[in-house]
């Protein structure tokens, strides 16, 4: 979310990390890092020439840098909990708009998946800190489907 009290001139910049995680109430966060991958299908001719591509199943994959502050040490206590497994996370008010829950273009849409895990971090000299990993595929009816539990 942009800071309204500061006015800049010349370059465009983003220089935010400002936005929410449902997940984890009450924690600031500190960088966020995002990796934009598919895999890759090269076709090839009877020569083993490359004369075609296929790209399946585009994702982006953010990692989230916080620390566990919160307005009380109860809520930033109950913050230093590992999600659940394939857990659903809602991402909003980011300037960045893939990252939030609407996504961009009908693309990107819907909640992350917590899907690799996350770390964190005690300390009897500083504020508690960790990161964890959500992904997003870029197809909606995919992204959903990481959700459901076969029957």
């Amino acid at each position: 979310m942009a800071d309204t009290r500061i006015s800049q001139r010349g370059v465009a910049k983003v220089q935010t990390t400002a936005g929410a995680l449902d997940a984890l109430v009450g924690i600031t966060l500190n960088a966020v890092k995002g990796k934009h991958s598919w895999d890759n299908n090269n076709i090839k001719d009877f020569g083993g020439f490359e004369y075609g591509w296929d790209a399946r199943n585009a994702h982006i994959v953010i990692t989230l840098d916080f620390e566990l502050t919160a307005a009380s040490q109860a809520l930033a206590i109950a913050n230093g909990a590992f999600l659940l497994e394939f857990a659903q996370v809602t991402l909003s008010g980011f300037d960045l708009p893939w990252l939030n829950t609407a996504g961009v273009g009908g693309y990107f849409t819907g909640a992350w998946c917590y899907h690799e895990g996350g770390d964190l971090n005690l300390s009897n000299t500083k504020c508690g800190s960790g990161s964890i990993s959500l992904r997003k595929f870029k197809d909606p009816t995919q992204n959903a489907a990481q959700f459901v539990i076969p029957s």
